[in-house]
């Protein structure tokens, strides 16, 4: 409903299915959004359809926006897609929490067009991640928002010189808060006591 108060759902294929007797048997999440956002939109009406066939509709796998990603040819697409997902929700809600999305309605096109506007700091985020990844389990996602935030919102080279550090423990001096911090993260999968979500990950690396 938010995306079409919007005015950015699309025409994109998808049908809406009715069977012989006039019921409906696909579509009505859409046609009860129009109702709630009061805006029309054009969509394809299949018509006389059996109604033993519903138990196969919407019997397949649902895109997700990496999947959508990949089909743009966004690299890292997984991680990109995570990583749009928390500058996002950092832009809307003020925290990375990606549970804080589920009732702005945002769209697939919505989060890559985030993506886009940060797109190569996103990338050069990702890179930084898969190299702490190679020594911690770390998320990915994370590591990648924290370098988007910090190069952004401060210098690009000190996020890298603050990663690089965490990466090697700046020469091992335990006063060194990127020692402190490298400690931590690699400590996570090694007990239940050091789990880390993402945001707490995040967290830390602020």
């Amino acid at each position: 409903a938010a995306i079409m108060a919007a005015g950015d759902w699309l025409l994109n294929g998808e049908s809406i299915i009715v069977n012989g007797d006039g019921s409906l048997l696909d579509g009505q999440h859409r046609l009860k959004a129009c109702v709630q956002s009061g805006r029309a939109f054009p969509s394809l009406i299949v018509e006389g359809v059996a109604k033993e066939t519903f138990v196969t509709v919407d019997s397949g796998k649902t895109r997700s926006l990496a999947d959508a990603m990949c089909i743009e040819g966004i690299p890292n697409y997984t991680a990109a897609a995570a990583t749009a997902r928390c500058l996002v929700a950092w832009k809307e809600r003020g925290s990375p929490d990606t549970r804080n999305l589920t009732n702005l309605g945002k769209s697939k096109r919505s989060f890559i067009d985030a993506y886009r506007e940060e797109a190569e700091l996103i990338q050069r985020g990702i890179c930084q991640a898969n190299r702490l990844r190679g020594k911690m389990q770390i998320a990915k996602s994370a590591v990648a928002f924290c370098f988007v935030i910090f190069a952004s919102g401060y210098d690009e080279d000190l996020a890298a010189d603050f990663f690089a550090g965490v990466y090697d423990g700046r020469g091992l001096d335990k006063r060194d808060p990127c020692y402190v911090l490298r400690e931590r993260l690699y400590r996570i999968g090694s007990a239940t006591q050091y789990e880390m979500t993402s945001v707490e990950q995040a967290a830390a690396m602020f």
